[in-house]
């Protein structure tokens, strides 16, 4: 699956943008494991304002 995510690098590259950022909760391995397979990679370990300890990832486009 990897790449699965590249037509909307693309289409956001295209509008102008550098890079992407997300947040991923910490204890979805599934969900963290295919966003470093998109090329994102951890910034930060936070709390979102719902409570979840989530991981801040980033990736240049």
């Amino acid at each position: 699956m990897a790449q699965a995510f590249s037509p909307t690098c693309a289409l956001m590259k295209a509008a102008g943008y550098d890079y992407m950022s997300l947040a991923c909760i910490k204890k979805n391995e599934e969900a963290l494991k295919f966003w470093n397979e998109q090329g994102f990679r951890v910034e930060e370990e936070t709390v979102s304002t719902d409570g979840y300890e989530v991981f801040r990832m980033a990736r240049d486009i």
